[in-house]
């Protein structure tokens, strides 16, 4: 069996709004995802379940490091969007739809 696996999450600003590249996250529990925001402005995570990541949001400022959160052991397979709301934009941002960190084991 393999080990926990990383996985980088960049927030930048592409046209008129903010972009979270990649939209999905393939992951599994244990993994960790690391989150770096390219806006030059502060950005905010919202994470409707927070057994996800064991938090409900993170603020990270343009100053701050790369965030790294572990995603949750024991979670069922299913889909987890999530938000992110940049100062910079004024807008949540995109993935293609709604980003998401899909659990699959």
């Amino acid at each position: 069996m393999e080990g926990p696996t990383t996985h980088a999450v960049t927030i930048l600003v592409g046209r008129k709004f903010c972009e979270i590249d990649p939209g999905d996250v393939f992951a599994n529990g244990g993994d960790t995802v690391i989150f770096t925001n390219a806006t030059k402005a502060p950005v905010i995570l919202f994470f409707g379940n927070p057994a996800l990541f064991e938090r409900g949001q993170v603020e990270i400022k343009p100053e701050d490091p790369p965030v790294a959160l572990t995603v949750g052991r024991g979670l069922a397979k299913r889909s987890f969007q999530y938000a992110v709301y940049s100062e910079k934009t004024g807008t949540f941002g995109v993935g293609g739809s709604s980003p998401r960190i899909i659990v699959m084991q």
